[in-house]
């Protein structure tokens, strides 16, 4: 009897430890993503290869500075009949990622 009380104790803190070293793996790996996520190195930032050229559309480059003196690049893109498209890429992304939509819209207008 006292053989297995001493077994169910050594279970229950070895479960006990394992949930805790679970716990703190997870909030370990919650805060790194999160930094992750928030931060945007230039060493992990991807180069713009292709350009609105690749897909036979006219463009010229523009660019706009904020208030805050922060420089804002991107693509002009005419349209024949004067519709105007604005398109803004995602968090870690860069103008390349949206030229297939734009070449699509530049068809639908035009």
């Amino acid at each position: 009897m006292i053989f297995k009380k001493k077994i169910s104790k050594i279970i229950f803190y070895l479960i006990s430890v394992l949930f805790v070293i679970g716990i703190i793996l997870l909030l370990l790996i919650t805060r790194l993503e999160g930094h992750r996520l928030v931060s945007n190195p230039m060493a992990e930032r991807d180069l713009i290869e292709k350009t609105p050229d690749h897909f036979s559309l006219s463009y010229e480059d523009v660019n706009v500075t904020s208030e805050d003196g922060l420089r804002l690049f991107g693509w002009f893109i005419p349209s024949k009949n004067g519709a105007v498209i604005i398109a803004q890429h995602g968090y870690k992304a860069n103008r390349e990622f949206l030229l297939e939509e734009a070449e699509i819209e530049h068809n639908f207008v035009n």
